[in-house]
């Protein structure tokens, strides 16, 4: 059977999924093969998928990298309709050998979370018309990472409370795959009492700033209650005036990026690939650049400033000075 599948964590769970189901651990590692499909001919691709399995009864192929080469693109230059004639002839050499995948194989074509394989593709359309399995990845939205995190931890045996599990969250954001390991790491440290705050951020390096994240999130989404509220907690515990006005000078940053990169016509990936964030970041830049004007937020940097200026030279004290700011950017 042939598995076009993501790789990301759900992907990689469905592919153990597909391991085990080959038969014995042993067996198996002696029965897989795996390719770099930008590498890869389609004889060789045959070859491997075609080879009859030793002592047992399934042969694993896992391609990386094979399906992508075949997306549809909007524009190939000057030369466009050679380059389309040329890619629909490969992939139909490829459909062909698909086709001829063995029940003895299974055939699992993995490609890149960040760069989706659409329903277009006519590897996949190939696939599905095969009776082929077609997964599409998946992303958590920030409310749906907290329930995952807690059905993880339960699903392993362990207990967290709510704060932990939302401090965890917020370390993290959607990569599933490094929670997964938190959360096993935490587990072992409770041993078998229930993980708390003061665990998570112990362990877990960034969640002992998850705080200020929290503060400048609040500050995108125009909470004014919330962001002062924060701020007051943050400054309470002795967190550096400068580095908070750092933090809150490094969102609006990137608000205005992203609000720029949304002016152009960009979406969420282009925008996680242009500032070099992860989707879950990018999808809250973008929702939160849409609560500003580009004026709101280029008006920003001389309040940023002068607020440095204010704190530097004695003109207010740093707390002070940081309330004001804080109102006035959450101002609408």
């Amino acid at each position: 059977m042939i598995h076009l599948l993501p790789d990301d964590f759900f992907g990689g769970e469905r592919l153990a999924e597909i391991r085990r189901g080959c038969g014995e651990p042993d067996l198996v590692a002696l029965n897989t093969t795996q390719l770099d499909g930008q590498r890869l001919s389609l004889d060789e691709l045959a070859a491997a998928v075609g080879a009859m399995p030793f002592l047992a009864e399934k042969r694993l192929v896992i391609v990386r990298r094979l399906v992508g080469q075949y997306e549809p693109r909007s524009s190939d230059g000057g030369s466009g309709e050679r380059r389309r004639s040329s890619r629909a002839e490969r992939a139909q050499a490829l459909v062909e050998v698909l086709a001829q995948v063995p029940v003895t194989t299974e055939l699992v074509l993995l490609e890149p979370a960040e760069a989706a394989v659409r329903s277009t593709n006519p590897i996949c359309q190939a696939i599905a018309k095969l009776g082929g399995e077609v997964m599409e990845s998946r992303q958590l939205r920030p409310e749906e990472v907290e329930e995952w995190v807690g059905r993880r931890v339960r699903a392993k045996g362990g207990r967290m409370r709510k704060d932990a599990v939302a401090a965890l969250s917020a370390a993290a954001g959607d990569d599933l795959r490094r929670l997964d390991g938190e959360i096993d790491k935490l587990l072992i440290y409770a041993d078998g009492a229930e993980v708390t705050l003061s665990d998570v951020r112990l362990l877990v390096s960034e969640a002992q700033d998850d705080n200020v994240f929290h503060l400048v999130d609040a500050i995108g989404r125009r909470d004014r209650r919330r962001a002062l509220g924060l701020l007051r907690e943050l400054l309470g515990s002795g967190t550096p005036v400068p580095y908070v006005l750092t933090m809150v000078a490094r969102q609006f940053r990137l608000l205005l990026q992203t609000r720029e990169l949304l002016a152009a016509g960009s979406d969420q990936r282009e925008i996680a690939g242009q500032l070099r964030l992860g989707a879950w970041q990018a999808r809250n830049l973008a929702d939160q650049a849409r609560r500003f004007s580009l004026g709101d937020l280029e008006r920003a940097y001389p309040r940023l400033l002068a607020t440095d200026q204010a704190i530097k030279t004695g003109r207010l004290e740093g707390g002070l000075a940081l309330d004001l700011l804080v109102a006035e950017l959450t101002g609408r």
